[in-house]
């Protein structure tokens, strides 16, 4: 299933849900980083939004089973009525800051983290090594920070998204380098790869895959 059959899912939702969707789904690569998930097992996506991802998961390997969660309860709404009449994916919204995970083989957080404090982003990292099993793995797509002018970029954007805007749901910014992440992920005892997702992009996307 192609960009536009998935949007066409939410045909039935707002313009402004629509259109929102078609711009995350045209600046992020998804299809990138879906093609570094297994493609089997349980999934579950952090911050899932209206739920575009975890369709797509499900869209190009229906063996996996796809969980969303996110603290919004207005997109998780969306995101059920998206998935009405199937099992998979399914979705429920979660408390992030009590560390509201469930079990799975890989976990996915996609541009989450950055509106997350601190103390919280290293609580879900350490609950999701316990919970993840051996070889599982955590899937955290993050920006880096080079080039500049692309980082640049994505800050003013997150800026309007955010603090502006009011499209994503969050007050602060809690953004780390690529080698901050890096020893992060591995003093809990991940072991870490870097996938640069950027060309072709204004942003710039990366994507950490820490394995258990």
């Amino acid at each position: 299933m192609g960009r536009g059959r998935l949007i066409r899912i939410y045909r039935r939702e707002s313009l402004w849900t629509r259109f929102h969707l078609w711009l995350r789904a045209c600046s992020c690569p998804f299809d990138a980083i879906e093609r570094l998930i297994p493609p089997e097992g349980k999934i579950v996506d952090l911050g899932c939004g209206f739920g575009y991802f975890a369709h797509l998961l499900v869209d190009r390997h229906p063996p996996r089973k796809v969980v969303g969660l996110d603290a919004d309860q207005t997109k998780i709404q969306i995101a059920t009525r998206s998935a009405k009449g199937v099992e998979n994916p399914r979705f429920r919204t979660a408390d992030l800051n009590r560390d509201d995970l469930e079990q799975c083989d890989v976990l996915t957080a996609l541009d989450l983290f950055y509106l997350l404090p601190y103390d919280t982003q290293e609580r879900l990292i350490s609950r999701a090594y316990q919970l993840l099993p051996p070889k599982g793995a955590m899937v955290l797509k993050t920006m880096s920070h080079r080039p500049r002018w692309k980082a640049g970029w994505n800050r003013f954007q997150e800026f309007l998204a955010v603090r502006v805007l009011g499209i994503t749901e969050g007050h602060y910014f809690y953004f780390r380098t690529v080698p901050d992440w890096r020893r992060l992920l591995e003093h809990v005892g991940f072991t870490v790869t870097e996938h640069s997702l950027d060309r072709g992009y204004l942003h710039p996307h990366l994507v950490l895959i820490a394995r258990k």
